[in-house]
């Protein structure tokens, strides 16, 4: 939080990290408005009903936030090893075995 108050690249590392947020978050409510219970398009689908299905559960990790970071995860994988990319899907897999 400090860099962000900083002078230097900081500033335009954090304009760009919030534009794609943005987009990320546009792209994610698209999903909400036309999203089909009956079948799953993609992941932002079948995380929006695990969403649905789990909202009364007040310890699940299905919730907007967390479909916001895996989702820049799942973009930005471009960035990291494609080792730690699959590592995060085995992670993910083991964790939610259900969801396959």
């Amino acid at each position: 939080l400090v860099m962000r108050w900083l002078p230097g690249p900081f500033k335009k590392i954090f304009r760009h990290w919030e534009k794609l947020q943005y987009f990320v978050k546009g792209v994610i409510a698209k999903h909400k408005e036309n999203l089909d219970q009956s079948e799953a398009g993609d992941y932002i689908d079948s995380y929006l009903k695990e969403i649905q299905k789990f909202k009364d559960d007040t310890s699940s990790y299905f919730h907007e936030e967390n479909l916001l970071c895996t989702t820049l995860d799942l973009f930005l994988t471009g960035t990291e090893t494609t080792a730690t990319a699959i590592r995060w899907a085995l992670l993910y897999m083991a964790t939610y075995p259900h969801v396959q």
